[in-house]
């Protein structure tokens, strides 16, 4: 007979991560990674945005409230109150998952393969889909959503501090410069953008040819962490989160998407059908080539001109 027996593996896996400062869109490209793993290793995933600080909790919620159920439905059905406390723990950064890499934009294989992964195992809690669903019927309820252009146009932090390796994003005059050349193609803008300077630039240059979601926006961001300045509004944290899964979603349901390359662009394009035209700007990543990107665009630019 055994002396000890051999402890039992779990059969759930928590998925974690350390990341208090980056949106809700950011953990649907990383999520997505562990639960594949853990279904390939017959494992149950539980997705924990509980245990550590996160964007979306105040200090005195951490611990016991579970953000990623403000909007999601776990992928399993299997609650974080109820996994083995001896679960393995995993991130999902070094996993097979989507991306913002133009490898990934382009290969209609792997989109096609997590689009039905998103259907499956990302799905809206009710009250979050019952609100995502009524902001884009009112979005679009006078608009021709196949002649609408949806465009992702960043600004704050993004534009202001260009993190090291993150996708370059184009500006305004950078996106008009293709909805002018290609103006027979669309009756309406749909802009998402975190940014009031942004809103107001485009609803000067589009009057009521601009659609865009209502909520809190940023105003006169200078630098620091966004998550500060919203806990400084005292701005409901929910609410903004669900905002922006509604104006992430709302680009999925244009006829064609404009956008830098962000994790929200990308679950965007993820939650669209494949007819969609997606149109994703490779500006180069900041701090390593997107200065050299630029300068060639000027010299195709002042080519275009002479020629």
């Amino acid at each position: 007979m055994a002396l000890f027996k051999k402890k039992k593996e779990s059969t759930d896996l928590i998925i974690r991560r350390n990341s208090p400062l980056v949106g809700i869109c950011s953990y649907l490209l990383t999520a997505p990674g562990a639960m594949l793993y853990a279904l390939e290793h017959g494992k149950t995933p539980i997705v924990d945005l509980q245990t550590l600080p996160n964007y979306y909790l105040l200090p005195e919620e951490v611990g016991k409230v579970n953000a990623w159920e403000y909007f999601f439905e776990q992928p399993c059905g299997k609650s974080l109150s109820d996994a083995d406390p001896h679960a393995e723990i995993l991130d999902g950064m070094n996993t097979v998952r989507p991306d913002d890499h133009m490898e990934f934009l382009t290969n209609e294989g792997l989109l096609a393969f997590w689009r039905d992964f998103f259907k499956k195992y990302i799905r809206f809690q009710p009250d979050a889909k019952l609100f995502i669903d009524t902001t884009c019927d009112t979005i679009f309820q006078h608009a021709d959503r196949s002649r609408t252009i949806g465009v992702l146009c960043r600004g704050t932090e993004y534009a202001k501090m260009k993190f090291h390796g993150h996708p370059a994003q184009p500006d305004a005059d950078e996106i008009f410069r293709y909805l002018d050349a290609h103006s027979d193609d669309w009756d309406h803008v749909f802009l998402a953008t975190e940014d009031l300077e942004i809103l107001e630039d485009f609803r000067n240059r589009l009057g009521d040819r601009l659609l865009y979601c209502e909520g809190n926006r940023i105003e006169k961001y200078d630098t620091g962490a966004l998550a500060d300045y919203v806990r400084d509004k005292k701005w409901n944290l929910r609410q903004l989160g669900l905002d922006y899964l509604a104006a992430m979603y709302c680009l999925s349901r244009c006829g064609t998407m404009l956008a830098g390359r962000t994790s929200g662009s990308v679950a965007a394009t993820l939650w669209a059908e494949p007819s969609q035209k997606a149109i994703f700007y490779n500006l180069g990543r900041y701090g390593m080539d997107e200065t050299y990107a630029e300068e060639g665009r000027k010299l195709l630019r002042e080519q275009h001109l002479r020629d």
